[in-house]
């Protein structure tokens, strides 16, 4: 069982990215937000941490894609870097 696990959305936007819903372990449960409507991506950042004396393990998943093209989400991200370590990725 982990000691801690935890994980946050990330949804990129022609207008950079937006934080979106946390959940964790240790987070209060609350409702889920509704994504922005002018969202290309959404990622999810996830990180546990197996027991105290193990290092944290992080790591990032595509939930959501759009329509965007690769080349269109490629321009997004250069302009915009992401609010996650990149070396999670």
């Amino acid at each position: 069982m982990a000691v801690d696990r935890a994980e946050t959305d990330y949804h990129l936007t022609p207008n950079g990215w937006i934080t979106g819903d946390s959940r964790g372990m240790f987070m209060e449960k609350r409702a889920a937000t509704t994504p922005p409507l002018d969202r290309v991506l959404t990622l999810t950042h996830k990180m546990v941490q197996s027991s105290r004396h193990s290092p944290e393990e992080r790591w990032v998943i595509v939930a959501w894609r759009g329509d965007a093209t690769d080349e269109q989400i490629g321009e997004l991200r250069a302009k915009f870097p992401p609010p996650f370590d990149p070396n999670d990725e």
